[in-house]
């Protein structure tokens, strides 16, 4: 008979079961919970049979804490936007909307150091993440950054540098170098990296190339290059196509094509404006 507790649905996304799960700190009890959540295995003693119900039980109340929480935190931003004509009742609501939400983007700003909630923070930083909300946003999403504590698979810092991608430009590169210089920062930097793809400031290639060397978002400074064009870094790219994951193989030859076809079409341009002149003066 299979024990009583949450099912896989009810559970969050995001890969939840490997969160619940990663955070408890018994290992005896981490591979009770592995064995049961991942295979449907369950204990032969009656001990830890009745151990797993008391860590099924205790698990489920957590997760029943954190939603609401995160529906408490919710509610004073969703309030604020609903007040601006927006008819939503979480935030997420906003990134399903097919037309721009501009006039959202000074409320989601004002929202986003207030709340403590990780997950409402989240859900902002994605609200974010989209063209318009360029010029507003990118400071404050460096701060956050910067500012995130190292919250074990929660996902925030990751989910910023995505929305950095998006919004960045010159105004942030300073910052933005420093703490992809910034090793504490681990492996939260790979889609800060993928910012400099947004910049015009020249030093972003000297920046990316320099990353190159952190094999922690190597990978990640090679698309970014890729989506730069930089000519001068081909040489350095072309090592990664033997890199040992196949990824980071692929990334590396996706950028020396975008390069490549970058420079076929520079040179079809030189081609037709010289071609332009001499018809002119004829």
């Amino acid at each position: 008979m299979r024990l009583n507790g949450p099912t896989i649905e009810s559970m969050d996304k995001n890969n939840a079961r490997s969160k619940r799960i990663r955070t408890l700190p018994d290992e005896d009890d981490f591979r009770l919970l592995t064995a049961y959540y991942a295979a449907g295995d369950e204990p032969q003693s009656r001990a830890d049979k009745k151990r797993l119900r008391t860590l099924i039980a205790e698990e489920d109340h957590r997760l029943r804490q954190v939603r609401r929480q995160y529906q408490l935190a919710q509610e004073p931003i969703v309030a604020d936007l609903k007040r601006r004509g927006f008819r939503i009742d979480t935030v997420q609501q906003l990134c399903g909307r097919k037309r721009s939400y501009k006039s959202a983007i000074p409320i989601l700003l004002k929202w986003l150091p207030i709340t403590s909630d990780i997950r409402a923070k989240e859900r902002i930083v994605e609200a974010l993440s989209v063209p318009w909300a360029r010029r507003l946003a990118a400071p404050a999403l460096v701060a956050e950054f910067r500012d995130a504590p190292g919250v074990p698979f929660s996902g925030l810092k990751y989910a910023i540098g995505n929305a950095l991608a998006v919004v960045a430009d010159d105004s942030v590169f300073e910052r933005i170098s420093a703490l992809l210089r910034d090793k504490r920062h681990g492996t939260d930097r790979t889609m800060l990296a993928m910012s400099l793809a947004r910049m015009k400031n020249p030093r972003a290639v000297d920046l990316a190339i320099e990353l190159l060397d952190d094999d922690e978002i190597a990978g990640h400074c090679v698309a970014a290059l890729g989506e730069l064009k930089a000519k001068r870094s081909r040489t350095r790219i072309r090592q990664f196509l033997r890199h040992p994951q196949e990824w980071v193989r692929t990334a590396a030859k996706r950028s020396l094509a975008q390069i490549d076809g970058a420079q076929r079409l520079r040179k079809k341009t030189k081609i037709r404006k010289r071609l332009s002149r001499r018809a002119a003066v004829r």
